[in-house]
């Protein structure tokens, strides 16, 4: 009975936490959403890398890391 009562309360906290990073990733995409174009150095300092895009408004976009898929423009 104390085996089934500890693995049941391992398993809630471990569903806490799985969810309660899950909650903070998506809050993170939905302000990356938000914002409309990054700068390049926005995107690299990202982990992300700019690359030309001929669907993007400004003709580059982010791929990968923090901004990926975000319009880059090449001011400050």
């Amino acid at each position: 009975m104390r085996y089934l009562a500890s693995s049941l309360c391992t398993l809630a906290l471990g569903a806490g936490v799985l969810f309660g990073i899950a909650g903070n990733s998506a809050a993170a995409q939905s302000a990356v959403a938000k914002q409309d174009t990054v700068t390049a150095a926005q995107c690299v300092g990202g982990d992300g890398f700019v690359d030309h895009d001929d669907s993007s408004p400004t003709g580059l976009r982010c791929l990968g890391g923090q901004f990926d898929g975000v319009p880059v423009t090449l001011g400050q």
